[in-house]
């Protein structure tokens, strides 16, 4: 028995990806912190609140990982062969909650199943969005191997018609709204990584820190992702211990890096770029037009050399310039 386990552990091992694993892991860990911090914050009856939200959470994440390990042992073509059968478990499963099983747990919706031999509620929903996720990336793989994508109208429809059936079922069976839009949710997000490939900006990140320092991906993902984390902790604290600060003339924390972001770095980053676009002591006007220009399609006029010189770079100026006068004069007139 415990030679067998070994043998499943190193097979785990083996062929699942433990960065993204210790990521997941370290994300939930970190907002296990957050939560803490949260309802110590609000919580009025003592350390009670607090152990039992960030005990549901260790819970949580120790059965993910159970069951990651249990996918990753899986032969998902194997499973995805029997498709018919995913899509019979769901409507099947989803069916329970008109039985004595299905309750609302105090949530205004018949969305739980409690069985007498377990000690914890079930929701449906989540177990659902699994084989869901499965059967729409099935869906997907197939319309690519028969040169068909969402762009045409009776692929959209057999994808979307799948996804508006299954949160029909569930909504009209639970009520709850909730859960049958993040069905809807979940297929909005792989239609968008259909079509535009929806990881491009934390790609750029991670190669750009590959190519400038000439590090393996697994440690640009693990340099890149400690840094996202930390620098997401001002929007996160701002809906907790600091949602009643307010910065004078542009809002709270999110106003404020909305404003940083919007009004300054783009705006100056657009400019740097103009001028690096234009300038001989950057990339040089010839040299952008030779890279622009190349290959086919419409090319870039050459006329157009003293509107991108001076005429952008100015125009970029008064938008940054109009973009603080509000708030100037907000504080001067204070």
């Amino acid at each position: 028995m415990w030679n067998r386990l070994k043998a499943i552990l190193a097979d785990f091992i083996q062929q699942a990806d433990l960065v993204l694993l210790g990521l997941c892991c370290a994300a939930t860990l970190y907002g296990m912190v957050l939560i803490a911090s949260a309802t110590h914050y609000m919580d009025t009856d003592g350390m009670s609140g607090m152990i039992r939200y960030v005990g549901v959470q260790g819970a949580a994440m120790v059965l993910g990982i159970c069951a990651y390990i249990f996918m990753s042992m899986l032969d998902l073509e194997r499973l995805m062969r029997r498709w018919k059968w995913l899509v019979a478990f769901n409507v099947v499963f989803i069916a329970l909650l008109l039985t004595p099983f299905g309750v609302s747990d105090n949530t205004g919706n018949t969305a739980w199943l409690k069985f007498p031999f377990l000690p914890f509620s079930i929701g449906p929903a989540e177990v659902v969005k699994i084989t869901f996720t499965l059967l729409l990336a099935k869906q997907l793989e197939w319309l690519r191997e028969v040169k068909r994508d969402l762009k045409s109208f009776p692929s959209a429809l057999m994808v979307a018609g799948h996804t508006i059936a299954l949160m029909g079922w569930y909504v009209g069976i639970s009520g709850d709204m909730g859960n049958g839009l993040t069905f809807f949710f979940i297929f909005l997000c792989m239609a968008f990584a259909a079509l535009s490939t929806v990881i491009a900006v934390f790609e750029n990140i991670l190669r750009f820190s590959m190519d400038q320092w000439d590090v393996t991906r697994k440690r640009a993902v693990a340099i890149n992702g400690p840094l996202l984390a930390l620098l997401s902790l001002p929007c996160v604290l701002g809906f907790s211990v600091w949602s009643g600060m307010q910065i004078p003339g542009i809002g709270d924390i999110q106003s404020l890096e909305d404003f940083l972001v919007s009004n300054n770095f783009l705006v100056l980053g657009a400019l740097v770029f103009a001028l690096f676009c234009t300038r001989r002591s950057g990339w040089g006007w010839k040299n952008f037009l030779a890279e622009a220009n190349e290959g086919e399609g419409m090319a870039y006029p050459k006329f157009l050399y003293v509107w991108t010189r001076y005429g952008v770079p100015l125009l970029i100026i008064v938008i940054f310039v109009a973009g603080w006068v509000p708030k100037i004069t907000f504080w001067l007139n204070m």
